[in-house]
């Protein structure tokens, strides 16, 4: 059985290197404070992390295991430079950095995502896709097929790394000579693991088969440790506290007690023009007006939109000023107002469209001459009522109706009054019919009725008092009356499903066509009968 460790130099390389690294943090933990000293232990411990992991997955000979090692590998891989931006914004900035408790959510929330893909990258496979080993053998390293999440995460920390380098280059420009020194040391502690990452993601080179940042991190522990033992680093506190403000791209303004102008950046003096330092904000009314409205966080001038925030500076109880910083917006406002009328046309497409098949789902179970329910919807909605009626234990009613002698109709006052005689009977039955029942134009001149909630004997009553009301309706320029026959089943007493219900009554109505129509006939006896019809026709 094959061992699932296989210890090499390379694996206690990079523990030397992590211990290195805990060395380090005990030893800053135990100085005297500095501005920027706890994110700098973090890192340290963190690095320390870094390496320690890299080291059981390069001792690892189950690629499984080494995958599930290098996942683990990126919390520490976020959280470094994330620590070490935070440190050198405290060591330029001093403990008065404007970060607070918004500033610190921002900085952890991309670190605390990027690390929970990564753990869970069995999950989505976007941290990495695949990974083989490079070649044969237990002491083979894997090679990794990166995902979206890997780039994303490297994009990411590249970019808190350039934001660290831009401060230090910047704050070197303009240092005094003994803070030089240490400025130089902060960049080229900072170049070799980003060189070695570089060099890994491309795929341009690697160390024993392996990624070779953790060893480049050594490089730069051992550079710290001697800028501090030699180069008098965090001895001298930079006090480049204006670094920022020169860096932003968003005007930014330090205004005193008394609201005039002691410090503006570049971006700032291009916006207000001349030279604002001196100067009352009052010679900038729209500027003036917007701080005067505490409520007001957006600032709108020359076609461009503000983001207003504002930052008081000094004790609460002896306020020396504030800081006030405007951010563009504007393009995110015309973004944000496209998307608005973009939603808008959409809600007003989709409503057209929900319309439209509204009219056709209509149309579809709709008999276009009576606007009654067709056979078609018949079939939706039986059986939705039988199962209710199920459920609930109530009766349903269903009632097949035929008009009599309607062919004598057709022949002899002609089509158009025939059809007058279903429109009228459409009409009679929305006046005597429920809200809850349906009435389905079965075909020709048959009709089915659904009456929920309804014995035999309560449909019979019903169903009568339609009778003799249609009865005596007029129809046709001859004003003549046409009658209707009827036969009626019930669940669940003559069956239980619409098959055997609609069997049911159509044996009542042929029953009670053959004892003289104009009748309403149950499945056990008839409930009212009228006089005959005038008709002599013996068609159904």
């Amino acid at each position: 059985m094959s061992p699932a460790w296989l210890w090499q130099a390379p694996s206690f390389m990079l523990l030397s290197g992590g211990m290195l690294m805990v060395a380090l943090a005990l030893w800053i933990a135990l100085r005297p404070a500095f501005a920027g000293r706890a994110a700098f232990v973090g890192m340290q411990l963190t690095l320390a992390w870094w390496c320690g992991m890299a080291a059981l997955e390069y001792a690892s000979t189950l690629p499984a295991l080494k995958a599930g090692l290098a996942r683990w590998t990126w919390p520490a891989i976020v959280l470094g430079p994330t620590f070490w931006l935070l440190f050198a914004l405290r060591y330029l900035y001093g403990h008065g950095a404007p970060l607070g408790w918004r500033g610190h959510a921002l900085a952890w929330s991309m670190p605390l995502l990027i690390s929970v893909l990564a753990v869970t990258d069995d999950l989505h496979h976007g941290l990495y896709r695949a990974y083989v080993p490079i070649r044969a053998g237990l002491d083979s390293q894997l090679h990794y097929f990166p995902g979206p999440v890997f780039y994303f995460g490297a994009l990411y920390l590249y970019l808190l790394m350039l934001g660290a380098l831009t401060l230090t280059l910047l704050s070197l420009s303009r240092c005094a000579r003994a803070y030089r020194k240490q400025y130089l040391g902060f960049v080229l502690a900072s170049l070799p693991p980003w060189i070695a990452n570089v060099g890994y993601v491309t795929q341009t080179w690697t160390l024993f088969d392996f990624d070779p940042t953790p060893f480049a991190l050594t490089l730069t522990c051992l550079i710290f440790a001697w800028l501090i033992r030699h180069g008098r680093l965090f001895d001298l506190i930079p006090i480049a506290r204006t670094l920022l403000l020169d860096a932003l791209p968003d005007p930014v303004l330090v205004l005193d007690r008394r609201l005039r102008i002691v410090e503006a950046n570049p971006v700032a003096r291009r916006w207000l023009g001349d030279e604002p330092i001196g100067r009352p904000l009052s010679d900038w009314p729209w500027l003036a007006e917007g701080l005067a409205h505490g409520h007001q966080s957006v600032l709108h001038h020359d076609e461009h939109d503000f983001e207003l925030s504002r930052q008081p500076l000094g004790k609460p109880a002896q306020p020396a000023g504030e800081l006030v910083l405007l951010r563009d917006i504007s393009h995110r406002i015309r973004i944000e107002h496209a998307l608005s009328s973009a939603m808008t046309v959409l809600e007003t497409q989709l409503s057209t469209n929900q319309q439209l098949q509204q009219r056709l789902h209509d149309a579809a179970i709709r008999d276009p001459l009576t606007d009654s329910y067709n056979r078609r919807f018949l079939a939706e909605v039986g059986p939705r009522e039988l199962s209710h009626a199920m459920r609930t234990g109530q009766p349903l009613a269903l009632v097949m109706i035929d008009f009599d002698h309607f062919k004598a109709l057709n022949d002899n006052d002609g089509h158009a009054v025939g059809d007058a005689a279903l429109i009228a009977f459409a009409r009679c039955w929305q006046q005597h019919g429920r809200h809850d029942d349906y009435c389905f134009r079965y075909g020709g001149e048959e009709w089915l009725l659904l009456l929920s909630a309804c014995t035999a004997a309560q449909a019979a009553m019903r169903i009568d008092a339609l009778r003799q009301a249609y009865a005596a309706l007029p129809i046709g320029p001859q004003r003549r009356s046409q009658t209707f026959s009827a036969g009626i089943a019930t669940f669940p007493a003559d069956g239980h499903d619409l098959a055997a219900l609609s069997a049911a009554a159509d044996a009542a109505l042929y029953h009670a066509k053959a004892t003289g129509r104009n009748r309403v006939q149950t499945t056990a006896a008839p409930v009212a009968v009228a006089s005959p019809s005038p008709h002599s026709e013996t068609d159904a």
